[in-house]
């Protein structure tokens, strides 16, 4: 699940996409190369504009999803 934190920088992020989306899709794609995840990429381009959370299967109980210092997407337990 993702949630959005900052409405105008995701507006300029979207007006990126459109000047150029193959442009932004290869960006995308380069970062999942870089990082080997999609979270790790996701993160890496968006920063704080945006919150990843993940559940277990079959679990309603979402976490926030940070990178390590490795930039490898890990949850992080709620306070």
């Amino acid at each position: 699940m993702m949630t959005i934190t900052d409405w105008a920088a995701i507006e300029t992020f979207g007006n990126q996409y459109a000047a150029n989306p193959r442009s932004f899709i290869q960006a995308y794609n380069d970062k999942i190369s870089l990082f080997g995840t999609n979270d790790a990429a996701l993160i890496s381009m968006f920063g704080n504009v945006i919150n990843l959370y993940k559940a277990d299967a079959n679990s309603t109980d979402f976490k926030p999803i940070v990178l390590d210092s490795n930039n490898q997407p890990v949850t992080k337990p709620c306070p």
